[in-house]
């Protein structure tokens, strides 16, 4: 079994690093989407079964765009519709409640 880690991904939509003329998406998240893009290629090329995330998908905690949402759903749509098990663990950025370190230590 191959299995594909990365994590730490922090999916947002950071308009302060300037937008794109033809989508009005911002530069970095187009730069995370070209990232999950080569990670799709590995997995072809790879032939990987299981991919593992490490926690931190989206940057943001209550709060994501619609874009930034439909780019992670286009990812893991292409694995789930390839029978591509997905094991996650949660990260920081993946709690509701961040203030609290007790309650992260808990809740992994």
């Amino acid at each position: 079994m191959k299995l594909l880690v990365f994590s730490d991904l922090h999916l947002h939509d950071w308009k302060q690093f300037g937008l794109d003329q033809k989508t009005g998406l911002s530069k970095r998240l187009i730069d995370q989407q070209s990232i999950l893009n080569q990670i799709v290629t590995l997995i072809q090329v790879r032939n990987v079964s299981g991919v593992i995330f490490p926690g931190d998908l989206f940057h943001n905690v209550g709060s994501v765009a619609t874009e930034v949402l439909n780019t992670a759903y286009t990812f893991f749509r292409y694995l789930e519709k390839n029978n591509i098990p997905v094991y996650f663990v949660k990260g920081n950025h993946d709690l509701v409640n961040r203030k609290s370190p007790k309650w992260f230590h808990y809740s992994g």
